[in-house]
């Protein structure tokens, strides 16, 4: 690929040692035309180790933005290759996914409220690990939104095991749903209203089991449940495999207040906007985490990608949660172009938002709307590159 000179410093690809080295993690997708396609990684391969951080315990977004050069570490099954890559701090665009006892070791410096573990152990019908990690954290008490967390998975786990009274379960799913259902992430809501939908069939009324199964079906993230898929389409939903919005037009922005960013930046010719849809939220710790994978991915994508546009319908930044702007302030620093404006779905209100943050992609060109899906990870923005026929 004519890009592997740009992308890598030095390869040494070596014979595959007989064992896997522990805390290596299973590679589960490979974006077209990205470094890690040009490595000829494939799914099921190994990642083993990023700098000397072992996978299974690395923030790799974090280590990429902390450094100026990354070896990355992996193990090519087709020719049973160990591959040790040296780059400039270069996302490679893979997604692997630890093993469950990995994600439990996880949470042992991370807070239930951090939801995309638990998800994974959801998906997997893991419900020990489950009960494991709420044992674990409320032996450490924690706020009380995390209680209501340990509360709801408890809940959860009950009504799949069937140890525990439904009624009083699904209570707990109800209340939960009523407080804090307006300031969730997608990976919450779509078990939230999977289980209103259980509770629903369980009352006989498959009108609102229907509408509950709908709405969890509304976002890409959960049509790419297996059991959320499952669950919809043998019992008939009707949802859109598509987002309505790609191929449509995008709102326009005037009008609205520049809370962070530079007037005066030039804009580049570059191919794509990226925006990022923060409704009912100023941030949160998904928008953190996505601002951070931004981070390591620009300096890579400035020629393709024009800098993210955050739009959020509220105003002020609030204080309770200061980490959840650590990456906003990084990227302020450091003098990484993007821009968040402020005004009251003022460019979005025909937009149908699941979830804070949201993201589309314009094409600069048509003005047309060419993505509606997270852009959570590395790999998100290397596939949207191959989508555009530019990648890198």
């Amino acid at each position: 690929m004519s890009n592997q000179q740009a992308w890598f410093l030095d390869i040494q690809e070596r014979p595959s040692p007989t064992d896997v080295p522990t805390q290596s993690v299973r590679i589960t997708a490979v974006a077209p035309d990205s470094p890690a396609a040009a490595l000829n990684l494939a799914p099921k391969d190994w990642f083993v180790r990023v700098n000397d951080t072992p996978a299974a315990c690395a923030d790799v977004p974090e280590i990429l933005v902390s450094n100026e050069q990354v070896t990355y570490e992996f193990l090519r099954q087709s020719d049973n290759t160990r591959i040790i890559v040296l780059t400039a701090a270069l996302p490679l665009g893979i997604r692997t996914e630890l093993t469950s006892e990995d994600i439990v070791a996880s949470y042992q410096s991370k807070s239930v409220s951090e939801f995309d573990g638990l998800r994974i152990l959801w998906e997997r019908q893991a419900y020990s690990q489950i009960r494991r990690i709420c044992d674990a954290q409320q032996a450490s008490n924690g706020t009380a939104d995390e209680a209501a967390c340990r509360d709801l998975l408890i809940a959860v786990c009950d009504l799949e095991e069937g140890v525990a009274d439904s009624q009083k379960a699904y209570d707990t799913v109800v209340a939960f749903n009523k407080k804090h259902g307006d300031f969730l992430t997608t990976d919450v809501t779509g078990i939230l209203d999977y289980y209103l939908a259980q509770k629903f069939r369980a009352e006989d009324d498959m009108h609102r089991y229907q509408s509950a199964m709908m709405r969890a079906m509304e976002s890409p993230y959960n049509q790419a449940s297996t059991r959320l898929k499952a669950e919809a389409d043998a019992n008939n939903v009707t949802y859109r495999t598509t987002s309505p919005h790609v191929g449509g037009t995008f709102g326009k922005v005037e009008g609205m207040e520049l809370l962070v960013g530079d007037k005066t930046h030039t804009w580049n010719d570059a191919t794509v906007t990226p925006y990022c849809l923060m409704l009912t939220f100023r941030g949160n710790k998904p928008y953190d985490n996505a601002l951070k994978v931004y981070r390591s991915v620009y300096p890579f994508l400035q020629n393709t990608l024009r800098p993210m546009i955050v739009m959020t319908s509220e105003r002020d930044r609030p204080t309770d949660h200061p980490e959840h702007f650590a990456s906003e302030d990084a990227l302020i620093s450091e003098g990484v172009p993007f821009y968040v404006l402020y005004g009251y779905k003022t460019a979005w209100a025909d937009l149908v938002l699941a979830c804070a943050p949201e993201f589309i992609a314009v094409d600069n060109q048509t003005g047309k709307i060419l993505w509606h899906a997270d852009l959570n990870d590395d790999y998100a923005y290397w596939e949207m590159m191959a989508l555009v026929g530019t990648p890198g």
